[in-house]
This record gives structure tokens, C-alpha cells and sequence, in this order.
């Protein structure tokens, strides 16, 4: 047995929404959501309070990564000038060592490098980082 569709008998509004009162009785589309029923008045706030909740929870975060990124670019200068200070350090030695005709090689230079290529990492992660917390508090 087959069944075909009648949309005579099931009539819609000038939205296409589903009306027992047929065509364009039921009204025309709500302008605000206060014009929702009462079930999706609730449903309606329900959302937003969600979404407001989200946007608070994620500018609470952006300040907290903000802070965090204070701490990595003093990190980062903290690593820099150590770095410097080594190899200050090194040439101190080498000197020193090439008075007495010594050569000094440094076993640090592995160190020292990875030392500088994650304080560059870093630089890069904060550039990163703060062009995204400023899109962030552009939008917010």
C-alpha cells in the first residue's frame, strides 16, 4: 500500500511553519524573541545565558593566558641573557686558556643553541599569541 502526500492537509504559514489554521492565518514571522511561545521564550534565554557563560569563561581565560604570556617573554629574556652570560663565560676561559697556549673547546655549544632556539621559539609563540588574544578582544 502506498501513500501519497496531500499538503492540502497539512497547511502551512507564510513561513512555511506548520499550522492547523491553514496558510496564512497563523501570522506572520515573530520580529523579537518575545514574540516566541512562552516554552521557547525560556528555551531562548536558556541559550543566551549558555552563550553568555562561554564568552565569560573564555575572557577569563584570555586574561589568564595574558598573564601567562608575561611570564613566558620573562622567561624568554631570563634565557637569552644566560645564554649570553655562558658564552661571555666561554670566551673568558678560552682566553685564559690560549695565554697558556691551551685550546679550550666548549662542550656547551649543543646546549647553548638549544637553549637560544627555544628562547626563539618562544618569541614566536608569543607573537602568535598576542595577535590572537588581540583578535580575541577585538570580537568580544
Amino acid at each position: 500500500m502506498s501513500v501519497t502526500w496531500d499538503e492540502s492537509k497539512h497547511p502551512r504559514d507564510k513561513i512555511g511553519r506548520w499550522t492547523a489554521a491553514g496558510g496564512e492565518a497563523s501570522g506572520d514571522q515573530a520580529q523579537s524573541p518575545d514574540e516566541y511561545s512562552d516554552e521557547d521564550q525560556a528555551k531562548h534565554r536558556a541559550a543566551m545565558s549558555k552563550i553568555a557563560a562561554a564568552r565569560d569563561t573564555i575572557n577569563d581565560a584570555a586574561e589568564q593566558i595574558k598573564a601567562k604570556m608575561a611570564e613566558l617573554a620573562q622567561l624568554q629574556k631570563t634565557l637569552e641573557k644566560q645564554v649570553a652570560a655562558i658564552e661571555a663565560a666561554h670566551e673568558k676561559v678560552a682566553e685564559i686558556a690560549d695565554e697558556y697556549g691551551l685550546d679550550y673547546e666548549t662542550a656547551d655549544d649543543d646546549f647553548n643553541s638549544a637553549a637560544s632556539d627555544l628562547a626563539s621559539e618562544i618569541e614566536n609563540t608569543l607573537d602568535s599569541l598576542k595577535e590572537s588574544h588581540k583578535q580575541l578582544k577585538k570580537h568580544a
